[in-house]
């Protein structure tokens, strides 16, 4: 039990793991019977430290032997809930919106899920997180709630708060600087002692920061939807696990201070996760430049985007220059005294100039994803949608995803074999594939495929969850507007 001389001052502090000394069992004692105040310390401290269920048997003793105790009740529900979350993953991610809709600094009051995953030695990367179990695309890896945490209305100011909670956090709970430590910090030798006490390194959390620290918006849904909600930075501990790759197999989102880590591919056990440390996809790699960014984590990076961009000649980039330029013009040709009209776009030209544009590569997209071409094929199709081409929208974009390295049979039109759209390999996935699943879904029905219409709704909702962290709100932000469209025959257009 807690020395009750100091017990009520450990729910305001939430200084629970530096008072475990203030547990005075002895074995040989007998049983100590607590008072409710007593088991209500235990509980809060059990609560604080994630240990749910634990947590939820003490809440029952205080609701079984006083069970006057309303509060005990309430807490003894919010436990249970917790604790689904931590060993199922049970997540309402609509009130975890709620929550960070209402709440001044959105830390929000959830547990840590830790899925099919789990960390080891990886060569020549020190440590990495792996798979310890088949995953499909999709699924949740894992929902960590953050070390600490900073949060600004405005797009400036979070590395500061950032550091200030993570030096306090480590002041007040200093049993955690060992494991902050383990996190990768450089070359730097941090000082994790003096005096034989504890000592919270401010140069280890700079280093630590740099490095590890991820930013956004609030939630990873607003910043889809291209709606401003302030701007974020926070570390997660085991998040920071996993290494670079210019080709991710898995995608964060963020819910406030929570991240969410989800398959982006189908993966076999034991493999190591990897995401892109760098920058977005929406041109030609660059591999001087991806090399220059990754030098701080003292590596040089060999995926296949990478092996690619660096076996290109000069000649070959020279060509695709061009093309482009080309590329263009062919696009402007919709130019009308100051607007746009799709329909005096000469596509003929632009698609042609497109396969000019394959035919600098060596490498197929789907051995290595063509990241500079995906955008004016997604540009296309959005043409095609406009003009009710519904047709040409499904081949324009399956080349979208052609380009992002996806395998897909069974999509093209007419329809070869069973009908049935199957995703043989996934590639990359930007938040645009949400609007191409949402086209062939639309597409598909216009022309009368409603089998093939529902799979592509699927593989909407997939995709929407790998990108946002949830599909519970897929309906409200795509759903109910493509079902409209299904009724009335009409292609989707992005709002």
């Amino acid at each position: 039990m807690f020395d009750l001389k100091r017990a009520p001052s450990y729910p305001k502090t939430q200084c629970f793991d530096s008072r475990l000394s203030d547990f005075e069992y002895s074995p040989t004692e007998p049983p100590i019977i607590q008072s409710e105040q007593e088991l209500q310390t235990d509980a809060d401290y059990l609560y604080s430290v994630a240990l749910y269920r634990d947590c939820s048997k003490v809440l029952k003793t205080i609701c079984k032997e006083y069970p006057g105790n309303k509060q005990a009740r309430s807490e003894l529900t919010r436990t249970i809930f917790r604790l689904l979350e931590q060993q199922r993953g049970t997540y309402n991610f609509k009130s975890l919106y709620a929550e960070v809709a209402t709440r001044p600094t959105p830390q929000l009051d959830h547990a840590t899920y830790v899925g099919s995953v789990e960390v080891r030695d990886s060569s020549g990367k020190d440590r990495g997180l792996f798979t310890t179990s088949p995953v499909k695309a999709g699924d949740l890896l894992v929902c960590e709630k953050a070390f600490s945490y900073g949060y600004s209305k405005y797009q400036s100011g979070t590395n500061i708060m950032l550091r200030e909670a993570t030096i306090k956090k480590l002041t007040e709970y200093p049993n955690l600087i060992p494991m902050f430590s383990s996190v990768y910090h450089g070359s730097y030798e941090p000082i994790l002692a003096v005096d034989g006490g504890p000592f919270v390194d401010q140069k280890l959390v700079d280093r630590v920061i740099k490095l590890n620290s991820f930013g956004g918006s609030l939630t990873s849904l607003a910043s889809h939807t291209s709606k401003s909600s302030g701007h974020s930075s926070g570390i997660w501990i085991l998040a920071a696990s996993i290494n670079h790759s210019c080709t991710a197999n898995c995608r964060r989102s963020f819910i406030g201070d929570m991240q969410i880590i989800r398959a982006c591919r189908d993966m076999p056990p034991d493999t190591e996760l990897f995401w892109p440390y760098t920058r977005s996809l929406a041109q030609d790699h660059d591999y001087e430049a991806t090399q220059q960014e990754l030098q701080e984590y003292g590596f040089v990076c060999a995926c296949e985007l990478c092996e690619d961009a660096k076996a290109t000649g000069s000649k070959t980039a020279k060509r695709r220059e061009m093309l482009r330029v080309e590329l263009s013009a062919a696009f402007a040709t919709g130019g009308q005294r100051g607007a746009f009209d799709c329909g005096k776009v000469d596509t003929a030209r632009v698609e042609r100039t497109l396969n000019l544009l394959a035919n600098t590569y060596s490498s197929t997209a789907v051995e290595v994803p063509r990241t500079g071409m995906w955008d004016p094929y997604l540009a296309l199709t959005r043409m095609y949608v406009v003009l009710g081409r519904s047709h040409e929208a499904i081949s324009s974009t399956l080349k979208v995803f052609e380009m992002l390295g996806f395998e897909i049979r069974g999509a093209q039109i007419p329809a070869i074999g069973s009908g049935m759209v199957i995703v043989e390999k996934w590639g990359l996935v930007v938040d645009y594939l949400v609007e191409c699943w949402m086209i062939l879904w639309t597409a598909y029905a216009a022309l009368g495929d409603l089998e093939r219409a529902e799979i592509a709704r699927n593989f909407a909702i997939v995709t929407y969850g790998i990108v946002v962290g949830e599909d519970q709100t897929f309906e409200e932000t795509y759903g109910s507007n493509g079902r409209i469209c299904v009724l009335q025959r009409m292609l989707w257009s992005k709002q």
